[in-house]
């Protein structure tokens, strides 16, 4: 299955899980990002579930899950379900770092700029997880 940033980024996923809403992730990505003045590698395993962009239906006349980037969507999954660090069975980050929520918020915003999200659906993503996304913060 292709996303909005195909172009850009070799990700593919194919729908499983419980629910049909769960995605996993087919191949294994590899995406590099710069944040704060340094170069990051950000590893995904393939086999990563995750559910695209979590956009509660009310808004999906406006923003759907697909509108968003899924490379973004997968990166900030796998950093919100590890609580910033990466460095486990389901991805790594190079060099080493653990990223707090807000700035695993931020890499979220730049790989949508980097999959040519519009910036309206950017600033609007990026708000919402900065507001409402403590719930999903794991412990």
């Amino acid at each position: 299955m292709a996303h909005g940033c195909n172009h850009l980024f070799p990700l593919q996923v194919k729908q499983g899980g419980d629910h049909k809403s769960s995605f996993i992730t087919s191949n294994r990505l590899v995406q590099p990002v710069k944040f704060q003045g340094a170069e990051y590698t950000f590893t995904i395993q393939s086999g990563f579930k995750y559910d695209l962009a979590s956009i509660p239906r009310l808004f999906h006349g406006f923003i759907g899950p697909n509108d968003l980037c899924w490379v973004a969507s997968l990166v900030h999954d796998a950093l919100y379900r590890h609580k910033g660090d990466l460095n486990n069975s389901d991805g790594t980050v190079s060099p080493y770092r653990i990223f707090s929520k807000e700035e695993s918020d931020e890499v979220f915003s730049i790989l949508m700029e980097i999959g040519e999200v519009p910036s309206w659906k950017r600033f609007a993503a990026y708000l919402a997880v900065l507001l409402f996304g403590k719930g999903q913060w794991k412990d």
